[in-house]
């Protein structure tokens, strides 16, 4: 199933500021998940399915959905991503034959994810996805302790803004939630920040200083769980600590980073969930493989990230992050933050058109999928530490006549490159679920 994917950031016409001064991340949250920004009344032409609109200066980007309403003729109002943009038009597809020019006051803007904020008061909130499983999920940014940081705690119920039942993060480990570090100072100076979001699940991506190793990665919502319907497949995670080194998302080894409310036997009380590539639940592959492999001719491997609990000295799996994406190798390339990227096709998996922007992340660098076509929600995590390359589980690269059957002890991989202009090609082996497929 497609999942609809938004891409926000700081340098967006119109998008909110974060520093550390309290209310900014609610503006921010507010804004991406719930209202939308830069607003623009537009007029609009037709020919045959393109729709041209013009507006001077809009500041639109080909990587935003934008919301039109207004129109009298309804083809014209909706989600739409957008194409052929100059500094005053951008083109979209409509159906039907609605007239044109287009009548009414009508009006675009960068769409909103969907949520929804049924509590709030100064300062602070509870948002609640659209879809799924709708806990929620209360940020405090009024600046207790510190303007420099807020909170974040789960709840499965809320009364009001700050009563809850069914905490997804125990009081014994952080009595007033996660951090999550807006700014290295109590100032105005504004920080970058960016944000992907889908109706139930969202990750922010703040850098509290002007040292990208300083940002920080905070996720909210549900994850792809291996149990159908299962009602407690969400998270939250943050700093545990007002330091930036108390971020461990590069952490690929700790048993318990990030909280669900339940395990998935639905038992009551939160439990602490691990996330792993590569090698199942191993900790000495997830990030010592080498690139180019040599055996799966020269591609990079691919990993989903996948969520256990940990309880009595074994592991259940529980799912996987939705559309985010680890690379269990050592410092293989150094691509630089804020490029971007489109994809090609390589044995059918058609990335033409899908365009992607690195960020770096602690001690990762991030790769995001920001595409026109874009249908999956896509991050994949590269670790920048070396390591040495004998501790390496290698992946197995298998030819036929037929087609080609590519395997890996902890999965299966299927290859697809990335362009970078001006670097070598990338051959990134998906890996996938299934154990055994064949691409005939």
């Amino acid at each position: 199933m497609a999942v609809k994917v938004n891409f926000y950031q700081s340098s967006d016409t119109g998008a909110p500021t974060v520093s550390g001064t309290a209310g900014h991340l609610i503006n921010v949250l507010d804004a991406c998940l719930i209202n939308g920004y830069n607003s623009q009344t537009i007029t609009i032409t037709r020919s045959g399915a393109t729709a041209t609109a013009s507006c001077t200066s809009h500041g639109f980007n080909s990587y935003e959905t934008i919301l039109i309403s207004g129109a009298n003729e309804a083809e014209y109002n909706g989600t739409f991503r957008i194409t052929n943009i100059t500094a005053n038009t951008f083109d979209f597809t409509v159906t039907g034959s609605p007239t044109t020019p287009a009548t009414g006051t009508i009006t675009a803007k960068v769409n909103p994810a969907g949520w929804t904020k049924p509590f709030s008061g100064t300062n602070k909130a509870a948002y609640r996805s659209d879809g799924g499983n709708r806990l929620y999920y209360r940020i405090s940014d009024d600046g207790t302790g510190s303007q420099a940081y807020a909170r974040m705690v789960g709840y499965e119920t809320m009364t009001t803004v700050d009563a809850g039942t069914g905490v997804f993060l125990p009081t014994s480990i952080l009595a007033d939630g996660w951090y999550i570090l807006k700014s290295s100072a109590v100032s105005g100076a504004t920080r970058d920040w960016k944000i992907l979001a889908t109706d139930k699940f969202c990750f922010l991506w703040i850098n509290q200083s002007t040292i990208l190793t300083a940002s920080g990665s905070f996720v909210f919502g549900d994850f792809t769980s291996v149990k159908s319907g299962d009602p407690y497949d969400s998270i939250t995670f943050g700093n545990t600590g007002t330091g930036y080194t108390s971020n461990n998302w590069d952490d690929f080894a700790q048993y318990s980073t990030l909280y669900a409310p339940r395990n998935i036997l639905g038992y009551a009380g939160s439990i602490g969930i691990a996330k792993h590539g590569f090698s199942a639940l191993a900790t000495g592959f997830d990030y010592s493989c080498a690139f180019p492999d040599p055996i799966a001719s020269g591609n990079m491997p691919l990993s989903p990230i996948w969520l256990g609990e940990y309880t009595n000295s074994l592991y259940t799996v529980r799912g996987n992050l939705p559309g985010i994406w680890y690379v269990p190798v050592a410092a293989a390339i150094q691509p630089t933050h804020g490029d971007t990227f489109t994809g090609i096709d390589l044995y059918g998996t058609n990335l033409v058109g899908k365009t992607f922007m690195i960020l770096t992340a602690g001690h990762f660098r991030i790769l995001i999928l920001t595409t026109a076509k874009m249908n999956n929600f896509d991050l994949v995590f590269l670790r920048t530490l070396i390591m040495k390359k004998e501790n390496c589980r290698q992946a197995h690269l298998i030819t036929k006549t037929t087609g080609c059957l590519i395997f890996l002890t902890a999965g299966q991989m299927l290859p697809t490159i990335l362009n970078i202009p001006g670097k070598p090609t990338w051959q990134m082996p998906s890996i996938i679920t299934n154990f055994r497929m064949n691409f005939s």
